[in-house]
């Protein structure tokens, strides 16, 4: 084999040994199970979680108008509070969940 040929070979060989690799170490990650830090259980018996969001808009513009005398234009602020929760049952034979 000439030199030319080598190096002409080289590169496609490289770029193709480090895809291999790259693909099979993504492989391993993928089928590796790590434990988790804590044990996980549920606990019978019965749960509520509760939850809020809050949000705050302000429009600077709320009907699209033309500013009037003063260039001012008619804007709002708004506050939404949205309260949430969810109640869960469970035991050995039963589970229930609602929110």
């Amino acid at each position: 084999m000439s030199i030319q040929t080598r190096q002409r070979l080289t590169v496609p060989a490289a770029v193709l040994a480090t895809l291999v690799g790259i693909a099979t170490t993504a492989r391993a990650q993928m089928n590796q199970d790590l434990p988790s830090e804590f044990e996980s259980w549920r606990l019978p018996g019965w749960s509520f979680t509760p939850g809020a969001t809050f949000g705050l808009m302000y429009d600077s513009n709320v009907v699209l108008a033309a500013p009037d005398l003063n260039k001012k234009t008619p804007s709002d602020k708004l506050l939404a509070i949205e309260p949430s929760g969810q109640l869960e049952f469970f035991s050995p034979r039963t589970e229930f969940s609602s929110g």
